[in-house]
């Protein structure tokens, strides 16, 4: 335990930032700032409804005409 030391927060971000190419920077804030919690609350909506509403035999859509 002796060996891990506590470089803080801040100045691992700032490393991590310098060390990569800022197109790749920017693509992993979208992933995991705007697409991984927009996954998330999807499956969370549908374990919901499944749950609290059910399925039901006669599935109708639009498309399925």
């Amino acid at each position: 335990m002796s060996k891990f030391k506590f470089r803080g927060f801040i100045p691992a971000v700032k490393n991590y930032v310098k060390s990569k190419p800022i197109h790749e920077v920017i693509m992993e804030v979208f992933a995991f700032g705007v697409l991984m919690p927009m996954a998330i609350s999807g499956i969370l909506f549908m374990f919901y409804a499944i749950i609290f509403e059910g399925v039901t035999a006669n599935i109708s859509c639009a498309i399925c005409y």
